[in-house]
């Protein structure tokens, strides 16, 4: 603008000229015109997002976008892809979430850019999709609507006794809970930091609810065991019910805490592999996606109890589908109440007290089960007992004899007629050395023990050799020694002994032998062909190192330290054990008192203390004569029956156990039996060639036997 001329009355008005031309020069800028001035749009800034996050499955939906500098030409990129913006405000934007962009757990950048001139991009800011847990909640087939459901990790940083059942942390959003809607669905974001790790263990717990229109009942508690924290971010997709809550409490029993509101899974930090082991034991048993009881394992050499889980299913059902304080609940609680015990409140508790009771109320429990069952097929009968035992096949299996675990919680079983072949089982009871199991180089082996350093020796009854397999299976080398012993035990040295037969000059007699871990076999004398180890004989190594050998014919118990010298005091025959026959196998407990079990004569348990004195008076009564007894990790035994059950005895021989033993349908025989870390009792059918897993009846014991010598202090009959 140009100015050619100004009128200017007075000279007081010469400074607002000045002034004014000022101004319009500036205006002016270097001269050009005003119509040609560029105005540069705004760099975009995100402030926030809403919603910040939402867990994977959820619905399509709209994401609302915060910030400054927005214009109705602005563009939103979402995860690398342009998606069309309704401008709402200068400060506001939304775009549409499809339910694809939410399906699976991911980090999504969202960024808004502005065209020329000026413009350009905004930094980005994250949207989450956290991983999700969705599903359904049921109570005898029927949705349960308003049931609370939580999630946890199983608590892992406990100290040995004190860890289990407890330490278990929250993972879901929020209050700690989802609702289930009226179809019994429920989606829920967990909180992934919350995990320690992607191995961490996570289960779900439901709480209360309306079954099929009954009415709310807080004593409907659910449970289902998922898995790892890693199987989350799959975007699981689960069904909770009375199979899963059995399958779950069943597998877990050892590690859960069940009291009024609380429901805990946990372990200590030196038993996290049983645990793992546990949870993995649940998907034998069920499938928790659709909620229904296996009949055959996943990998399908495993008979399962699957009627039987069914009606142990339908019993719960009966209190789930009623209303708050139903007689259905009353009769379910009453029964399932342990001896001397508290009266669960609760349907989870419920089913922990069978599991941990299984000879208790079994008829009264049974008949709590409603007239229409909605889980098929069930049992037409009350069982023996509420034990679940599972039947595995293959992997060499022909005759097989006392089962022995490692430290990976694998079971190695000797074969007594499949020539020189052992079987490798996994903790799932899958053949981890093929069809024919792996040669020992050891004619028709009865035993097999694993030393300090993992590795496996291998013995037979109707030979003179030992073999030495890695801790894979792999053969290391064969030895010659002289005992024709039907099992070894370890000390921790890594020294190896057994206890039979052997000849001097042409003759028969009894003996103790050695294999050092430098190579050098030795054999001392014990006993007589009439009252010594006798033909397939067994040995015992307690905490002080002392190797006990009871006889397998008569009535005698020998005891020699750890230089093959007897002990001082004790008889030329060996200590007197007069209600002794046939005593195959020996266990040593907390208190280093000795436990050894007839298998022949009467069906009787013997306890020595440390220094041999008889504790157990005329014996501890069983239900059968015995071929294997075990100590577990609450200082209880356990013995594995030739009619092919087993029997339970308290610390001092009170019986736990029905006055038949424990039985499972198809077992007839059982050689032997080892305990593992997850609680299971595991035991040889020589019969039926079968090797048979008690799902989660015993205490968790540390593994291999061995490793509770090595721990100073021992750690026999304790928790790992």
């Amino acid at each position: 603008m140009l100015v050619s001329s100004i009128r200017v009355s007075n000279s007081s008005n010469w400074l607002a000229l000045i002034f004014a031309a000022n101004f319009l020069l500036a205006g002016c800028g270097s001269g050009s015109s005003s119509g040609n001035q560029t105005n540069n749009n705004p760099t975009p800034a995100i402030t926030s997002l809403s919603p910040t996050s939402l867990p994977a499955g959820s619905a399509a939906q709209a994401l609302t976008i915060n910030g400054s500098g927005f214009l109705a030409s602005s563009g939103v990129s979402f995860n690398g892809a342009s998606r069309a913006a309704t401008y709402v405000s200068s400060s506001q934007l939304t775009i549409a979430l499809t339910s694809a962009d939410l399906s699976t757990s991911a980090t999504d950048p969202v960024v808004v850019s502005n065209p020329a001139p000026g413009g350009g991009a905004s930094a980005a800011v994250e949207f989450t999709v956290t991983p999700g847990i969705q599903g359904k909640v049921e109570g005898g087939g029927q949705p349960i609507v308003g049931a609370q459901v939580y999630l946890y990790a199983a608590g892992t940083t406990g100290t040995r006794q004190a860890g289990y059942g407890a330490n278990a942390s929250s993972l879901l959003a929020g209050p700690g809970y989802v609702i289930t809607g009226s179809d019994g669905s429920f989606l829920g974001s967990y909180q992934l930091t919350a995990c320690q790790s992607a191995d961490d263990l996570v289960y779900i717990i439901s709480v209360g609810g309306d079954a099929g229109g009954a009415g709310s009942n807080s004593a409907a508690v659910l449970m289902s065991a998922l898995g790892s924290c890693a199987k989350l971010s799959q975007n699981t997709d689960v069904l909770v019910n009375e199979v899963t809550t059995v399958a779950s409490v069943y597998a877990l029993q050892q590690f859960v805490s069940a009291t009024a509101g609380r429901y805990a899974v946990g372990t200590s930090s030196t038993n996290v592999t049983g645990l793992t082991n546990a949870f993995l034991t649940v998907a034998n048993l069920a499938n928790t996606n659709t909620g229904t009881a296996l009949a055959m394992t996943p990998n399908g050499n495993g008979t399962l109890p699957q009627a039987e889980i069914n009606t142990l299913a339908n019993i719960v059902a009966a209190c789930v589908k009623s209303a708050e304080g139903s007689s259905e609940c009353g009769s379910l609680f009453l029964n399932a109440t342990p001896p001397g015990g508290t009266t669960p409140e609760d349907t989870l508790h419920a089913v922990l007290d069978i599991a941990q009771n299984p000879g208790n109320n079994v008829t009264a429990l049974y008949d709590v089960a409603p007239s229409q069952l909605p889980f098929a097929p069930a049992i037409g009968a009350a069982p023996s007992d509420w034990t679940l035992a599972v039947k595995y096949t293959g992997g060499g299996l022909n005759m097989p004899g006392p089962p022995t675990v490692d430290a990976s919680g694998n079971i190695w079983v000797p074969n007594y007629t499949t020539g020189t072949y052992v079987s490798q089982f996994s903790p799932l009871g899958v053949s981890m050395q093929g069809s024919n199991g792996i040669s020992s180089q050891i004619t028709s082996p009865t035993g097999i023990v694993i030393d300090p350093s993992s590795n496996l020796w291998v013995v037979s009854d109707s030979g003179d050799q030992l073999a030495k397999l890695s801790s894979t299976g792999i053969l290391l080398s064969t030895a010659t020694w002289s005992c024709n012993s039907g099992s070894l035990a370890s000390d921790v040295n890594g020294d190896i002994f057994g206890a039979g037969y052997y000849q001097i000059g042409g003759f028969l007699t009894s003996g103790v032998c050695e294999y050092s871990a430098s190579g050098v076999a030795s054999i001392v004398n014990w006993g007589s062909y009439g009252n010594g180890a006798g033909y397939g004989g067994t040995a015992v190594v307690d905490g002080a190192g002392n190797v006990w050998v009871p006889s397998s014919l008569c009535c005698y118990v020998g005891e020699l330290n750890s230089s093959m010298v007897t002990v001082s005091g004790e008889p030329s025959t060996g200590w007197s054990d007069t209600n002794g026959s046939g005593m195959n196998s020996a266990a040593i407990d907390a208190q280093e008192n000795v436990w050894m079990a007839n298998g022949a004569g009467a069906a009787l348990v013997t306890e020595l203390s440390s220094s041999a004195s008889v504790l157990s008076g005329s014996g501890y009564a069983i239900a059968y004569v015995s071929d294997g007894i075990a100590v577990d990790g609450d200082d209880t035994v356990w013995t594995a029956n030739l009619n092919g059950g087993l029997s339970h005895l308290a610390r001092g021989g009170a019986s736990m156990s029905p006055a038949a033993g424990y039985q499972a349908s198809g077992v007839s025989e059982e050689n032997g039996l080892a305990l593992d870390a997850s609680g299971n009792i595991w035991t040889a059918d020589g019969k039926e060639n079968y090797l048979v897993e008690w799902v989660g009846l015993a205490a968790p014991v540390t593994t291999p036997l061995v490793q509770n010598l090595v721990n100073s202090p021992n750690t026999i009959g304790q928790r790992p």
